[in-house]
């Protein structure tokens, strides 16, 4: 079994990292959060309004399945659409867990798992992820491809191999805490309320998204 835990992990700047689409914005004081990442490339048409698979407060996740179906022989992005039906920006920690299963319920084979740590860069450990927001009553489409899929500590990826009808089983965790026990410099700041992983998300969500791949 390939899980990719996203939980408790940092993220470090390399070539092919996803970057948002929109600018980042910060909360103007702590609360709960959620947000959205974005990939470059080319994304192709999805349905508008997918129904939410997972919800926490004012915080919604869904897959957003592409639309047309693909074909093998077709680029394939994951979207994501993150939701804020709150009245606050909400703050997110951009990684999910992903899991892609076959029809028969078997977990598919990635066809690549590589280390996605690049150079470190100055200042705080914890500074280098790039939380994303999402304003109040808005959504965000998170979008990366399948075959180079970015997680907390990997670039990881699949190349399927057979049309017919695949699931998607994502995970969100974040752990306050733990994250900033990630730095073992003693940089100072680290428990500033205002600083963006305090103010960020915290909990466990999952939810399953389905895929049609055409011959």
């Amino acid at each position: 079994m390939n899980r990719l835990l996203i939980a408790i992990a940092l993220s470090l700047p390399l070539l092919g990292c996803p970057r948002p689409t929109s600018p980042v914005k910060s909360a103007p004081s702590p609360s709960p959060a959620a947000s959205a990442l974005s990939t470059p490339g080319a994304s192709k048409s999805v349905a508008p309004t997918p129904t939410p698979s997972a919800t926490s407060g004012g915080l919604g996740f869904a897959f957003v399945p592409p639309s047309p179906a693909p074909g093998l022989g077709d680029d394939l992005e994951v979207v994501v659409r993150v939701s804020n039906a709150s009245d606050q920006e909400l703050v997110l920690f951009p990684f999910f867990e992903l899991e892609v299963l076959d029809a028969k319920g078997q977990e598919v084979d990635t066809t690549q798992n590589m280390g996605r740590w690049g150079m470190r860069p100055e200042g705080c450990f914890l500074e280098a992820d790039s939380f994303l927001v999402v304003p109040p009553r808005e959504s965000h489409d998170l979008r990366q491809p399948l075959n180079f899929y970015m997680t907390v500590g990997s670039a990881t990826g699949w190349k399927l191999k057979s049309a017919g009808e695949y699931r998607l089983r994502f995970r969100y965790a974040f752990d306050r805490a733990a994250y900033r026990k990630l730095c073992s410099d003693g940089c100072s700041g680290h428990d500033d309320p205002t600083k963006v992983w305090n103010r960020a998300f915290e909990g466990k969500l999952e939810f399953e998204g389905k895929l049609v791949v055409g011959p």
